[in-house]
């Protein structure tokens, strides 16, 4: 590999290990917050201050048409639905469960793209992919069902849902970037997050205080940062180097976990979290060797 391919792997793992601890912080204070304020008025409230910024800065260097002119109407609609319904239960979860235990289910939905690729994209996958997701299922389980009991919760069976959201969020934005750029999605996401919380909030309104207020608004932009982040990784660096990096962001998850709220992951989770890992790598791996067999080398540049 060539000195700049190297220095530019390097950068990317840098830019992941970061979108991966700035991840980590949004979800951190977010957990904080819900146990003042309903998870509508949390949402309703990152977006808007978001939205303030972010917007301005791209409509000034991409133009207006270049931001607001969707192309893919249908799938900017469900990719809206999607993800709204995933960041609603995802800061509802967090209320009541680990947080270390919350966003390790979330690491299980790669799993379910691959399980879904089938039907819903019409992908092939073979059958190691398609058992080693079934088997990092298996690690969900684990975390959901508490050790020694004999039923799942609630709140873990919300965190399934939450997570099989999110699984139709990437399935929908494969189809979707096929025809809008990233400043579009971002920007339709967050008009969208704005009015759905406008809707939901003033049924649950707590009047906030002015610091949380901009505890609020500052998520909206760290999360925006993460994104970011993680983009550039993937820009600069091959997937099958910066992907499992991500896992990274579990550590500090566990860590402000114990840190904040005295939380550490019974022995079955960290099983669960075990698989759902190795699992995930593994499909990475096999992914990344498929691409390589199928797609020739382009003189530098990842395919």
């Amino acid at each position: 590999m060539s000195t700049n391919g190297t220095d530019s792997s390097l950068l990317g793992i840098v830019f992941m290990l970061a979108g991966a601890a700035v991840f980590s912080i949004s979800d951190a204070v977010t957990k904080y917050l819900t146990a003042l304020y309903p998870a509508a008025e949390i949402m309703f409230l990152r977006a808007v201050f978001a939205l303030a910024v972010i917007a301005p800065l791209l409509v000034a260097r991409l133009g207006v048409h270049k931001v607001f002119a969707v192309q893919n109407r249908p799938g900017m609609f469900l990719l809206i639905l999607f993800g709204a319904g995933e960041t609603l239960t995802f800061i509802w979860v967090l209320k009541y469960m680990p947080l270390a235990d919350a966003t390790a289910v979330y690491f299980a939905a790669p799993l379910v793209v691959t399980l879904l690729a089938i039907p819903v994209l019409g992908e092939r996958v073979g059958w190691y992919r398609l058992t080693a997701a079934i088997t990092g299922f298996a690690g969900v389980i684990l975390i959901v069902r508490p050790e020694g009991g004999t039923g799942i919760g609630v709140a873990p069976l919300m965190a399934v849902l939450s997570m099989f959201l999110y699984a139709l969020v990437l399935i929908t934005l494969r189809r979707v970037t096929a025809t809008e750029n990233e400043a579009r999605i971002l920007i339709y996401v967050l008009i969208s997050f704005t009015v759905i919380g406008a809707v939901a909030t003033p049924f649950v309104w707590i009047m906030p205080t002015l610091a949380d207020a901009a505890l609020m608004g500052l998520m909206g932009l760290v999360t925006s940062l993460g994104i970011f982040l993680v983009n550039r990784a993937f820009a600069l660096a091959p997937a099958s180097v910066v992907a499992p990096l991500d896992y990274s962001y579990l550590v500090w998850a566990t860590l402000y976990g114990y840190l904040f709220w005295g939380e550490l992951p019974a022995r079955t989770v960290w099983w669960g979290i075990g698989l759902i890992v190795v699992m995930g790598i593994y499909i990475l791996y096999r992914e990344d060797k498929t691409r390589r067999r199928i797609i020739p080398p382009h003189g530098g540049t990842h395919p």
